[in-house]
């Protein structure tokens, strides 16, 4: 960590100089961010967005959808459109809407297989019709995969009003100036946003050309940490999802259960999250989460109720004596050398050497790191089921199907509950943490809340004056 943080603390003032000569947005400009990590997926949120979209705190909200009301003891979900236009200018109109998401909805089956019917019912009312109530329902339609797109034109907020120099200037489509105009001038409330690594968008940030940063994660978390900004602009969320690695092959030495439940005993989760500049990471020896609302509580195994020397003694026999070598597959980036480095001292004790791997199929181990855009366990069984993981444990898929077509909450639960029980037991996935995100965020933008599903709305935030 000591030679990471090092390495960070040099190159961060060099990037600087390197961006220095960027001007600093005033108060009346358009907000400026950088934007790292998956930023394709973040692009399509701000210019497609669905019925409804998740708001910060991870609850559903109007989007596309004006309002909408439930009848039918929740089969029947109508859906009345907002007067509003698609990026190229022209009205949004039910019978297009309806059609795209019909497509969107056959293309993930398992996840809305209790659809039975999308019908335009007049130019801007949509009725979707289930085969049976799901209490999730709303959330599944706000997710990325369900939003509004039709032959390279969007529904926004935002659209591409101009690309120069790198940068992408997005425009509110409610503002109706669609076409671009040469040395138009800027608008406050448009948006600029950059595409690139840590290390430039921290040092970009430091020198004052930009006033936001989005899209961090634990394998670069160290930049920012050597950056030495304000402790109240390095905005740090642990949220719901997946971060632990799970299993690439079903040969190997991880083809024993005995040794996967072995390094999941002997990890000392906390140990390994303090390694990251004392920040709040809860670690996670569960796949779900704890027990939230009305759902299931996660199933946890026989060991980890233990304290951490004793499931150590419990791993070493787990494990036996034999030598053996595990290759793990991570990101780049210096929070995942600190993340090697922990397994590697976690594992000494069970005669397991780390080594890292170069590409994910040749590894035994890989990061799964992820947010879960949903509180139900549906996405964490599905994400952890035969259909996205191999090797697996076989059945989860088919309590998961059962699970939607039930009917009442306890049966459903019930379900869960069985499958997230095998796949825990199995140990095909080893929990360390809970996801984390970060982000740079400068004292003069306003709106920025803490997100349990690291979701910070571009047009809610705003640059106020200095």
């Amino acid at each position: 960590m000591v030679q990471t943080m090092t390495f960070a603390r040099r190159i961060i003032p060099l990037l600087a100089l390197l961006v220095g000569a960027c001007d600093t947005p005033p108060g009346s400009e358009p907000l400026t961010l950088s934007l790292i990590g998956d930023a394709p997926a973040s692009l399509k949120r701000a210019l497609t967005q669905g019925l409804v979209s998740f708001a910060p705190d991870g609850n559903v909200e109007p989007a596309l959808a004006e309002r909408w009301i439930i009848t039918d003891g929740g089969l029947s979900y109508i859906f009345r459109i907002r007067d509003s236009v698609w990026s190229n200018g022209k009205p949004v109109r039910a019978p297009d809407v309806a059609a795209i998401l019909k497509r969107a909805v056959a293309a993930s089956p398992g996840l809305f297989s209790s659809v039975d019917s999308i019908v335009p019912m007049t130019g801007r009312i949509i009725e979707i019709r289930l085969k049976q109530p799901q209490p999730e329902f709303l959330s599944l339609m706000a997710l990325p995969e369900l939003g509004i797109g039709l032959k390279g034109s969007g529904t926004g907020p935002y659209f591409v009003h101009s690309r120069k120099n790198e940068v992408t200037r997005l425009r509110l489509i409610e503002r109706k100036n669609l076409v671009a105009q040469p040395d138009e001038p800027a608008d406050a409330k448009d948006v600029r946003v950059r595409t690139e690594a840590a290390p430039l968008a921290i040092a970009r940030y430091s020198s004052g050309g930009s006033a936001y940063v989005a899209g961090g994660t634990a394998a670069n978390l160290p930049y920012a940490l050597a950056a030495r900004l304000p402790a109240d602009q390095l905005k740090v969320e642990a949220v719901r999802g997946l971060f632990g690695l799970a299993v690439t092959r079903a040969d190997g030495p991880l083809k024993n259960r005995n040794l996967r439940l072995a390094l999941s005993l002997a990890l000392d989760r906390s140990a390994m999250t303090a390694r990251f500049g004392g920040i709040d990471w809860p670690e996670a020896t569960t796949t779900l989460p704890d027990q939230a609302g009305s759902g299931p509580a996660p199933a946890t195994l026989e060991g980890f109720e233990l304290s951490f020397q004793e499931r150590l003694a419990k791993a070493r026999t787990l494990a036996g004596k034999d030598a053996k070598t595990v290759r793990i597959f991570l990101p780049q980036g210096p929070g995942m050398r600190v993340m090697l480095a922990s397994l590697a001292t976690n594992w000494r004790p069970l005669n397991v050497t780390v080594v890292a791997a170069s590409r994910r199929d040749t590894s035994d181990l890989y990061l799964i790191d992820e947010v879960a855009p949903i509180a139900s366990p549906y996405w964490y069984i599905d994400r952890l089921g035969c259909k996205q993981m191999s090797p697996c444990e076989e059945g989860t898929d088919a309590l998961l199907r059962r699970a939607l077509a039930t009917e009442t909450t306890d049966d459903r639960n019930a379900l869960f509950r069985q499958a997230d029980s095998a796949i825990a037991s199995a140990q095909y996935f080893i929990p360390i943490a809970r996801p984390l995100r970060w982000s740079l965020v400068r004292g003069t933008v306003s709106g920025w809340k803490a997100s349990p599903i690291a979701l910070h709305p571009w047009h809610r935030l705003a640059l106020t004056a200095r």
